[in-house]
């Protein structure tokens, strides 16, 4: 990407999984930002975004990618909250945002343990939502939903960080546009700039992205779930993570960083959000 800080997204966890009783379970979501440099960054500030255009379907959303590749419209936009320097991430550590700080491993057919989470995110006033006193919460700077903001089981979408100049509501506010919906209605959202953006990776179909919804300097390429051409992979349990490129002299692994999720990624991978594996 056009910003070069350090950061990249280390793992995915989007699909969810599933219940004993075979109901969907989507809590034990996740995102794993790594530090993939020799110094120790802050993850103070930060965003977390996923994309408000999907990578897949029959037709493209006009409406959402008119903005590229100049910015990028979100639909969900997390903060770390901080004061600049509360939050240090050690060279070669990762830093887990989860939707529930739960051990979902007691609560369903997954292999996510949040309750080591970094940060969770919370929908305050929802019965839908759990808010987990031991893990710290985001700030939600944006939501698709007044009730439950998820990431997209489906694997339609991109994620994408970027750390805003200054205040993060006044960078909102500068990057604030009028989406008129195909129903005539209008919409206020927020086009990020590209130029701002620190990693990004697009996530589809295995057979293929048919509209990317970040800029070719961000990402070139995807990545998936699912072993079927056309399957979303939902609910299977499974995250794509970055390929580990090499170790360095101190011993600590540097990830594949080409802005190619194509070449940077592993598909359809065993949770591991704490720890890099080879």
């Amino acid at each position: 990407a056009t910003v070069s800080g350090g950061w990249v997204i280390k793992e995915i966890y989007f699909s969810g999984t599933r219940t004993q009783a075979n109901k969907a379970y989507y809590g034990d979501q996740y995102i794993t930002l790594y530090n993939n440099s020799d110094q120790v960054l802050y993850a103070d500030g930060l965003c977390i975004s996923q994309t408000a255009q999907y990578t897949t379907g029959t037709s493209e959303q006009t409406y959402y990618s008119q903005f590229l590749p100049g910015a990028v419209l979100a639909d969900l936009i997390l903060q770390v909250p901080g004061t600049g320097k509360q939050y240090p991430v050690q060279p070669g550590e990762c830093f887990v945002v989860a939707n529930q700080g739960l051990d979902h491993t007691k609560l369903a057919n997954s292999k996510a343990d949040m309750s080591k989470a970094d940060f969770e995110w919370v929908d305050e006033g929802t019965s839908l939502d759990v808010d987990v006193p031991e893990v710290p919460n985001m700030k939600t700077l944006y939501g698709y939903s007044k009730t439950i903001n998820i990431f997209s089981v489906q694997g339609n979408r991109s994620f994408f960080i970027y750390q805003p100049e200054g205040d993060a509501e006044a960078f909102l506010e500068s990057a604030k546009v009028t989406v008129i919906m195909p129903s005539g209605t209008s919409k206020e959202m927020f086009a990020i700039p590209s130029n701002t953006i620190i990693d990004g990776v697009q996530c589809a179909f295995k057979n293929g992205l048919k509209f990317p919804s970040v800029s070719s300097s961000v990402d070139l390429g995807f990545t998936y779930v699912g072993e079927v051409e056309g399957d979303s992979g939902s609910y299977s349990g499974l995250v794509v993570t970055r390929k580990v490129k090499e170790k360095a002299a101190d011993g600590r692994y540097i990830l594949q960083d080409t802005n190619n999720s194509t070449n940077d990624f592993l598909p359809n991978q065993e949770p591991s959000p704490y720890e890099v594996k080879e």
